[in-house]
């Protein structure tokens, strides 16, 4: 009995311990984000007098302001920006979404020379810096495709590409040989296999890869900034902040509607799909 003791009270301490991290960690995430939420709600003057005051009178008309493309903000727009941004993500993940399953299979399941050196050259690209960025500035420029969403489009592709194929790469390598067997017994092509077999027992895999690309690409500003000029075009992250850089005195309270709108899809996202990304990241479906 005396040996258990010092055991479960060293249990419980880093329990406590950790209730205590989890707990501060929450109320770091919480607090801001029930405060820009208030903020949202109130009038420019209410927010200066006291930004840790409830709203007197909940100006909900700050969402849909804060969304009109055609509100008067001047030259930026924060409703223009979730457009563009909207165009870009969907067009990119459509993309990988397509084309990284395929390579991945192409290279966990089919044996053709070179295999190996096609598999490493994309994971090299794991390891790519910042300095890359200039190489991609100068080839979008070379292109022409400077100031258009294919200057993102493109380089989130090529970014999203060697995680994406590494997860699907490991997905498809942990399918049963079997499969494939009994596909050929069937008659069926190496594309019919793909598309039939291999690609429906990797969907927790591929749908992972989405929302983990989503989440990435919603929020990057250094490519954005980087790649576009015109106000017309700038994505969400990039909208915010130039738009706080001139308006944001007159109509914090819009400003901060967009600021916390900008946030909710990814909030969504990971209440509602936070438990599946972590059954696709541990490999949970494959049971030999």
């Amino acid at each position: 009995m005396r040996n258990k003791k010092p055991s479960t009270l060293s249990r419980r301490t880093k329990r406590t311990i950790s209730y205590i991290f989890l707990i501060s960690f929450s109320l770091a995430i919480l607090i801001p984000l029930g405060l820009l939420f208030m903020n949202s709600l109130k009038t420019s003057t209410e927010v200066y007098d006291d930004p840790l005051a409830l709203p007197q009178d909940p100006q909900w008309s700050n969402y849909p302001e804060a969304l009109n493309p055609e509100a008067d903000w001047g030259e930026f727009s924060i409703g223009t920006g979730f457009k563009n941004s909207v165009i870009v993500v969907s067009t990119t993940v459509t993309i990988v979404a397509l084309i990284a399953p395929m390579a991945a299979y192409s290279l966990a399941r089919l044996e053709f020379r070179g295999r190996k050196f096609i598999f490493y050259f994309f994971m090299a690209g794991m390891f790519v810096g910042g300095p890359a960025i200039v190489a991609m500035l100068h080839l979008m420029m070379t292109l022409g495709l400077v100031n258009t969403h294919w200057a993102l489009i493109f380089p989130y592709v090529a970014g999203a590409m060697p995680f994406s194929i590494l997860l699907m790469w490991t997905y498809f390598g942990a399918i049963p040989r079997a499969l494939d067997d009994s596909a050929k017994v069937d008659g069926l092509s190496p594309f019919q296999t793909y598309w039939k077999v291999m690609l429906p027992q990797a969907f927790p895999a591929l749908f992972t890869i989405v929302i983990l690309q989503i989440i990435w690409i919603w929020s990057e500003f250094l490519l954005a900034l980087i790649m576009l000029q015109d106000p017309g075009l700038f994505t969400l992250p990039l909208m915010l902040t130039r738009f706080s850089a001139t308006t944001v005195e007159m109509h914090f309270g819009v400003f901060a509607a967009g600021v916390f709108l900008s946030a909710l899809p990814l909030i969504i996202m990971y209440l509602i799909f936070s438990e599946r990304i972590k059954r696709g990241m541990s490999m949970e479906f494959v049971k030999g």
